[in-house]
């Protein structure tokens, strides 16, 4: 079976938009549209290709996600979407999002700043074509985070396999994820990693986070934030190279978390709204500006994508 996909690299800087080793590479495969209209989105899902399908063309491209978009009906700007990461289906993930919603715009020219998506889990979320080029993706907050004590074993064992002992402001944990505050003293960017250890903290993958020092040069661009972040599922324990959805938790935390922004406040002024810029320190890296609607319960996620080919991959079934 051939199967045409793209390759798009997501949340890359404006000034790299033409680099193939920035940010995180995410396959786009849009599907044929059903030959039957459906009404709903339990109709929409079954009309997928089987599971075991999918799986195996997101197992072949051997990418860290692939973006299987299925049209609704006969319209331009709504799909429904699935993630598979190369061993099992993702509920959410943002830079695969980013990287099909470049695609419909940016590629193929679709007649709409605007796309609406059906989800399998996290109902509809959207993308928009904002007038700069870049892509703005309207997420479901995630919250649920709470804070660990310091005389929690598990939180002792992380930390001292981390090398931080003593110089983190907090620890979190939720059903989805642990989240560590690092303080100013840790080197985030070059902190080594036993990715051993860290996969055996499955089913919650790892967020670590710190507040950005203020810089002395122009501060238009600088980030407010870093993070780095480190995906846990069997068989694929692994960093991360640019993360949307982990950013629905960390931007509530700093703004909702009143000693997580007084050190936020402290460094970058009191002014910020509900906006952070982001630059995630992995090895690709990644840069997004991500805002907090509070009151809708929705994260805003602004970043880049760029082609990097469209191609054929060969899938036996």
């Amino acid at each position: 079976m051939r199967v045409q996909y793209a390759l798009i690299n997501a949340f890359v800087e404006a000034s790299d938009v033409s680099a193939n080793e920035s940010g995180n590479p995410a396959a786009v495969v849009l599907l044929p549209t059903p030959s039957v209209t459906s009404s709903t989105a339990g109709d929409v899902f079954a009309q997928f290709p089987p599971d075991a399908t999918l799986q195996a063309i997101a197992s072949a491209l051997a990418l860290p996600m692939t973006a299987f978009l299925l049209p609704i009906g006969r319209s331009t700007s709504k799909y429904a979407v699935r993630w598979f990461n190369p061993t099992e289906e993702a509920p959410l993930c943002g830079h695969a999002t980013i990287a099909l919603a470049h695609y419909l715009f940016n590629v193929r020219n679709i007649p709409t700043d605007r796309i609406e998506l059906a989800t399998r889990f996290h109902g509809m979320i959207a993308a928009e074509k904002k007038s700069s080029g870049a892509v703005g993706l309207d997420f479901p907050e995630l919250r649920g985070l709470k804070v660990i004590s310091e005389e929690n074993e598990e939180r002792r064992s992380l930390l001292e396999n981390l090398g931080v002992e003593g110089m983190v402001e907090a620890v979190l944990i939720s059903d989805r994820d642990w989240l560590v505050e690092m303080g100013p003293k840790v080197d985030l960017k070059n902190l080594k990693l036993d990715l051993a250890y860290l996969g055996r903290l499955h089913p919650r993958s790892l967020i670590l986070t710190q507040v950005a020092a203020a810089s002395s040069s122009s501060t238009i661009d600088a980030p407010h934030v870093y993070t780095r972040v480190i995906v846990t599922v069997p068989g694929f324990v692994n960093e991360d190279f640019a993360t949307g959805s982990a950013h629905c938790c960390v931007i509530p935390y700093f703004f909702s978390h009143a000693p997580a922004l007084a050190r936020l406040q402290h460094a970058h002024g009191d002014d910020l709204g509900d906006t952070l810029r982001v630059q995630q320190l992995s090895s690709r890296g990644g840069r997004m500006v991500v805002t907090w609607k509070r009151h809708e319960k929705r994260v805003e996620i602004v970043s880049r994508g760029v082609l990097v080919k469209e191609d054929v991959v060969e899938v036996d079934g």
